[in-house]
């Protein structure tokens, strides 16, 4: 029987391997691509900061019809500082450089958070979606509730968190103590 469970163990371990490789991999593609690319498959969206509500703690966004990030389901946000406007020109959807390059370039845009898109607002402009999101770090809350306050729009790029390769190393690493 122990024979089995090693086997069964040596699979799981080696399952779990495969997919912090394909992680990797797959993180490192969307790195190398033109961000004109990763807008256009969905890998970022575009935002507007629309408002900050202070009674319930949301920060609405605005995207474009079809850019709209899934529903409670954790991404991360960045805003997009005028350097980046200056240096790639003011339409981000037609931006030809590498999503890494701009990660690397913190002249480009602010210090991301995670956040979590929650609902839809209904309002009456049609080429945007709104969201209620939730889950900001202080930073980038005040930062959004100041510019607001100000009459300010911020541009945001939505992103997917980067994948939980060490949860799958530990996963792979999983040892038994054969003194149990």
């Amino acid at each position: 029987m122990t024979i089995d469970k090693d086997k069964k163990l040596d699979n799981y371990k080696s399952f779990f391997a495969d997919q912090v490789k394909e992680a990797i991999a797959e993180q490192q593609k969307v790195n190398k691509s033109a961000m004109r690319s990763l807008f256009k498959t969905g890998d970022l969206a575009l935002a507007y900061i629309d408002s900050v509500q202070n009674e319930t703690g949301y920060v609405i966004i605005k995207c474009p019809r079809g850019m709209a990030p899934r529903l409670k389901v954790q991404k991360c946000i960045t805003v997009i500082k005028k350097g980046a406007f200056q240096r790639y020109g003011s339409h981000p959807l037609e931006w030809d450089c590498k999503w890494e390059t701009f990660c690397a370039d913190s002249d480009l845009h602010s210090s991301g958070s995670d956040f979590t898109p929650m609902f839809y607002i209904n309002k009456s402009e049609s080429t945007y979606d709104y969201i209620a999101c939730t889950g900001l770090s202080s930073n980038l809350y005040d930062l959004f509730k100041k510019s607001c306050e100000n009459g300010k729009s911020l541009s945001v790029i939505i992103y997917n968190p980067f994948p939980p390769t060490e949860y799958y190393k530990n996963l792979s690493s999983y040892s038994v103590d054969d003194k149990n």
